[in-house]
């Protein structure tokens, strides 16, 4: 990825914004852009972190790429989850997993600055209730949900424990959680590993329940 050597007004504008606000910093962790070598397009990118603000996605944060379109303002970004996250409203195209709540998003004006976009990104990943079940993306997991409720939030918080990067907004995490992640990562998610280790029973079942409160 190299710098691009004459960017707009409007990309520098918002890379200050991205970076600089309270409020943005707050959801979203920029950590790099600029144009991508091997893209054939040769779109702007922007590559950062979103960081949900509601149980059980709080517990990590996902890493997303934003691709700005050549007509960009005038056309909405693409917003690509890179860290892999089991939720209603994202969905594969292809090989990619898309944020598709903003994806045809009638609210796009050129005005809409990408921070905005982000943050609407991230209030559909905080969405857990019926919201979300009610008009899902991902048709396989909203299966899912209906099936078997239990071992579909199983499913949400292996694969935060898995995939997901650690918080560096330390408050929000939970220390009873976290030791709780390390070691099931140490013996790789394996329940009968888990069974062999001398602990006492109530330790040993909340370690293999993922989905809790704590």
């Amino acid at each position: 990825m190299v710098s691009p050597s004459n960017g707009s007004r409007r990309i520098l504008s918002e890379i200050n914004r991205l970076t600089n606000d309270p409020e943005v910093k707050s959801y979203f962790h920029y950590e790099s852009s600029g144009y991508e070598n091997n893209d054939p397009s040769n779109r702007f990118v922007i590559y950062g972190y979103i960081l949900p603000r509601t149980f059980p996605y709080k517990y990590g944060s996902f890493k997303v790429k934003i691709r700005l379109p050549d007509a960009f303002p005038f056309e909405m970004p693409e917003v690509v989850f890179v860290t892999q996250i089991y939720h209603l409203q994202t969905t594969h195209c292809g090989a990619e997993l898309w944020g598709h709540c903003c994806v045809r998003c009638e609210n796009w004006r050129p005005t809409t600055t990408v921070s905005e976009l982000i943050k609407t990104v991230v209030d559909r990943i905080d969405q857990t209730d019926a919201a979300a079940v009610s008009n899902p993306r991902n048709f396989e997991a909203h299966s899912h949900y209906m099936r078997d409720n239990d071992d579909y939030w199983k499913t949400v918080m292996n694969m935060i424990e898995k995939h997901a990067y650690r918080r560096t907004d330390e408050p929000v995490m939970s220390l009873k959680f976290m030791a709780k992640r390390i070691l099931r990562r140490q013996i790789e998610f394996d329940s009968e590993k888990m069974n062999r280790l001398p602990l006492p029973g109530v330790l040993r079942q909340y370690l293999q329940i993922p989905f809790d409160q704590n």
